[in-house]
């Protein structure tokens, strides 16, 4: 049976959704300017279920796209709703993000029997040991937590870490704790009359996103300061930030650059 030549673009608000049949495989190519919105959709109706063929009411595309109204609307579904993938699309993405997967563990996880990265191969050996259904749509670092414990009674496994003392002044802690949270592991923490000290672990992958929203809003104010991490080989951004963050004292110079 041949694929249909259509799919749909979803647009959703809270338990609202909107939805607009298009053309198979036009919607990203006008996001990007090179197909008019003529050439991409089926027809402007906006429907809550085109499946039962259920339009939406004024009010429903109201819920959703606010004032917008008639092509507006539409081309706010194109521009920001979720495209349904074909059976082949899907699949697509859904190796793409294995590999992605399995990349970020040989990158940032180590063998602690040598300290050395553990090969691809040997990684896609052990995921054919378990059943894990990966997500084309959520992020890889929240799917290697879970992959890493399934391998771990198959495989040697040790994340590679960064580890230091972060430093926030008082008036910036309400903002840092959600960052500090997101990139890192907390360790001990101290209060005094400057602000807090924190030692945190974190990835070489996530060392310079939590670097850089920290400067956002502290304006360089924050201080990091290297006590150590794995001996396991870094990739080369993060053996740069290792080498100016070695020495106590150096961290707020780098840490204040936008």
């Amino acid at each position: 049976m041949s694929q249909p030549q259509i799919q749909t673009c979803v647009l959703k608000k809270g338990s609202k959704s909107l939805e607009v049949i298009c053309k198979l495989g036009t919607v990203n190519k006008f996001r990007e300017g090179k197909l008019g919105i003529d050439n991409v959709i089926v027809s402007e109706e906006i429907f809550k279920n085109h499946q039962k063929m259920e339009r939406a009411s004024e009010d429903e595309i109201a819920d959703v796209v606010g004032t917008l109204r008639g092509l507006d609307a539409v081309k706010e579904i194109l521009m920001k709703g979720e495209i349904a993938l074909t059976t082949l699309e899907r699949r697509e993405k859904v190796e793409q993000k294995r590999k992605e997967i399995l990349n970020f563990i040989h990158s940032y996880y180590s063998d602690p029997t040598n300290g050395l990265p553990i090969p691809i191969t040997r990684l896609e050996t052990a995921w054919e040991s378990f059943r894990y259904v990966v997500d084309p749509f959520k992020a890889v670092e929240d799917q290697v937590i879970e992959v890493v414990d399934q391998m771990k009674g198959i495989l040697p496994l040790k994340k590679n870490v960064i580890t230091g003392d972060l430093q926030i002044p008082h008036k910036y802690l309400g903002q840092c704790q959600g960052i500090i949270k997101k990139y890192s592991d907390k360790g001990r923490e101290k209060y005094d009359h400057q602000g807090l000290t924190v030692e945190i672990e974190v990835i070489p992958g996530n060392f310079d996103k939590l670097m850089q929203e920290l400067s956002k809003v502290t304006s360089g104010e924050h201080q990091f300061s290297f006590t150590g991490g794995s001996k396991a080989p870094q990739p080369v951004n993060a053996n740069e930030q290792q080498d100016k963050h070695g020495k106590k004292g150096q961290g707020n110079k780098r840490g204040g650059k936008k």
